[in-house]
């Protein structure tokens, strides 16, 4: 009787101690995805940060990155036509798999062709034309990535900083 005493006790205890185990690493599995979540739900500064973000880890050296827009260019432009007009690069961004998925609107489309600048004809975007607001989207949001970055380091390492800052100076010196 003493035995049957001690064995349940003993499996009770084995028992509690793995339901404290499993619930916690359930809590800890709640607690990251609550952490993903937020974290993937701040919201874009630009609507075509996921693109750009994709595009600027993925690049090697400039004609590497003049290839993958034209690739892009070529998927986007649905009707074969060489040319993206303004409802061509809505349908197809939204349908590249991006989080979160692209939207543009027709005041971004104006802001990203610098109002039709680097349109050619009827409002649509040349192969050429393409690349160009790439490449200025590509390049405002690396300064932006850049700018956090900065911010973020000085509270870190003053050393960083300055390092930062040398190679803000250097990228903006390239740009005149």
């Amino acid at each position: 009787l003493i035995v049957v005493f001690v064995v349940l006790q003993v499996s009770v205890a084995v028992l509690l101690d793995n339901f404290v185990a499993a619930s916690s690493e359930i809590k800890l599995d709640e607690e990251n995805k609550e952490y993903e979540k937020l974290r993937h739900s701040e919201p874009v500064a630009h609507p075509l940060d996921p693109f750009l973000e994709s595009l600027s880890k993925e690049f090697v050296d400039d004609k590497d990155l003049s290839e993958r827009i034209h690739n892009y260019f070529v998927e986007i432009d649905e009707d074969g036509s060489g040319y993206i007009s303004y409802r061509e690069l809505c349908r197809q961004l939204r349908r590249l798999p991006f989080t979160p998925p692209i939207h543009i609107t027709a005041s971004d489309y104006d802001v990203i062709t610098e109002e039709g600048t680097l349109c050619s004809f009827d409002d649509q975007l040349s192969p050429e034309g393409f690349e160009r607001v790439v490449r200025v989207q590509l390049d405002s949001y690396i300064q932006q990535k850049s700018s956090d970055l900065l911010v973020m380091s000085s509270r870190l390492d003053p050393h960083m900083e300055s390092v930062l800052q040398t190679m803000k100076m250097v990228v903006l010196n390239q740009q005149v």
